[in-house]
């Protein structure tokens, strides 16, 4: 529910305002990469603990300035559960990439285009996956408590 596509188009959302404020961010961007970039070590750092245990384990490409920390749990109680307490700590969190867009309803009007058994991974990422936003504003104070809070699922 919380990204839901009624009906397929319609996501425009830059305008000229918004034209204006990222044009004012090109000076800090290099910086805020490099913000970023260390940030995902530090998520990597904390994945690489679970990599064959609770969690799906994120890959990394080179050159990457995510916006943001993919997490996968290997179970649906374990996604519940992490989701419940992100809501409790007032950590905001989405599902991944809307999870399997041929659930959603804007997609309804195409027909079956393939069977969810044929698409076992989008169906772990539907039902699992989720993440928390990644940006210049991100503290080791944070990926501190990130950690603990993965550590006690």
């Amino acid at each position: 529910p919380k990204f839901l596509f009624m009906s397929d188009g319609y996501n425009l959302r830059n305008h000229e305002i918004c034209a204006v404020l990222g044009l004012s961010q090109l000076k800090r961007l290099d910086e805020n990469i490099q913000i970023r970039r260390k940030n995902y070590w530090m998520f990597m750092s904390i994945m690489v603990n679970y990599r064959d245990d609770k969690f799906y384990y994120p890959v990394y490409q080179e050159g990457n300035s995510c916006f943001c920390f993919p997490i996968i749990p290997k179970g649906i109680a374990m996604t519940q559960r992490l989701k419940q307490i992100f809501d409790e700590e007032g950590i905001e969190y989405r599902p991944i990439i809307s999870g399997n867009l041929l659930r959603h309803p804007a997609f309804e009007k195409y027909g079956p285009i393939c069977t969810e058994r044929e698409l076992p991974n989008v169906c772990i990422l539907h039902q699992h996956g989720l993440y928390i936003g990644n940006s210049q504003f991100v503290t080791p104070k944070m990926m501190d408590k990130l950690s603990r809070i993965l550590e006690s699922v």
